[in-house]
């Protein structure tokens, strides 16, 4: 149950929601959100649309090492604290790193986005686009292993007319 009242001024409204340890991959992870209300203070004028201010505080300690490391990411929000309580808040900036999981890092590491040379014109944006097609169709396909889904259409150019006509 998250906590609830004044910040150190005692003039806002103030929310913090813990989620438990994680143990796994030789290490140990651990979460805390802290969100506040920016009706009133001096911040708002900062943030016209922003409703409230978000504080997560991740720490992580490897297995081996006598200090976590921390990192805190800020963040905005126009929702107030009926539309979303930091439970819901905590989930949707975790669900985030899904996406650079699921596709930002394919994109960089088995794609090899980095090292491309094309730099100019729309020639990055249609790159883009065409990996992520790629991408989309082999998972549409049900494969989890883009890299080995790759070869195979290299072996098999065929399957990739036929990818693209079932998509």
């Amino acid at each position: 149950m998250p906590r609830r009242g004044p910040d150190r001024a005692g003039r806002r409204r103030q929310d913090v929601a813990r989620r438990p340890r994680t143990v796994g991959l030789g290490r140990t992870d651990s979460r805390s959100i802290k969100v506040i209300d920016l009706d009133g203070t001096p911040e708002a004028r900062l943030f016209p649309h922003g409703a409230r201010a978000i504080k997560v505080v991740r720490r992580r300690r490897r297995a081996g090492q006598a200090k976590p490391s921390v990192k805190i990411v800020y963040a905005i929000t126009s929702l107030s604290h009926r539309d979303a309580d930091p439970r819901l808040l905590a989930g949707w900036i975790r669900s985030h790193w899904t996406i650079e999981n699921c596709l930002h890092w394919v994109r960089d590491v088995t794609e090899g986005e980095d090292n491309y040379r094309v730099r100019t014109g729309h020639g990055p944006q249609v790159m883009a686009a065409l990996r992520n097609t790629a991408i989309n169709i082999i998972r549409l396909r049900g494969e989890t292993n883009i890299a080995a889904a790759h070869r195979t259409f290299s072996y098999r150019p065929a399957d990739v007319l036929d990818a693209l006509t079932t998509a």
